[in-house]
């Protein structure tokens, strides 16, 4: 069973590694990771000597019967709430808007961009699962130990759910783009 543990944590780690593209359409570049919110902003009233709290897979070795495979753990700002969604140019003149101070969080191109770049992470996640459990899947080692049809299912649904999530990001690329006030928003 360890040895099973082994694999899918290299798997995941492999795939973490991976260099993703930009998320923004027709860019090339390879993405950076991205924070969700400002870390000039938010993250840092919401940190403690520069950390925060991250729900996190536990150690794939101190995996036991009976005890949930995520912690919470302490981050970084610098790699906190962030994925590899938008090259370098993009991320800084994308949201430049919401990065600098003070942010209007009322805005509607507030809200839009910050949709966005929620969106975009939702999808980014969908397409890391996808490649997991593509590559487990195809390894060979694994064959025989785990279950195909799981794992070709578990492709299928989040495939699925890329498609969903293309339409909003489609949508908001457009809003952005066209500022044609199609969305609603609440805030409190």
């Amino acid at each position: 069973m360890k040895i099973l543990q082994k694999i899918y944590f290299e798997i995941v780690k492999n795939v973490n590694k991976k260099k993703w593209k930009c998320m923004v359409n027709g860019c090339n570049e390879d993405a950076i990771n991205s924070h969700l919110l400002q870390q000039k902003g938010i993250l840092n009233s919401i940190t403690k000597a520069g950390h925060l709290i991250e729900v996190k897979m536990v150690d794939v070795f101190k995996w036991a019967k009976d005890k949930p495979v995520v912690e919470f753990k302490k981050v970084g700002i610098t790699s906190a709430i962030s994925f590899p969604l938008y090259c370098n140019i993009h991320d800084t003149n994308l949201f430049k808007e919401i990065e600098s101070h003070p942010v209007n969080f009322s805005a509607y191109s507030t809200q839009l961009l910050l949709s966005y770049r929620a969106v975009c992470s939702e999808l980014r996640k969908k397409q890391t699962q996808i490649e997991v459990f593509t590559r487990m899947l195809n390894s060979k080692t694994l064959e025989g130990n785990i279950n195909p049809e799981f794992l070709e299912s578990s492709i299928e649904g989040q495939s699925l759910g890329v498609v969903d999530i293309n339409f909003y990001k489609e949508s908001l690329e457009n809003e952005i783009n066209n500022n044609q006030n199609i969305f609603v928003f609440e805030t409190y």
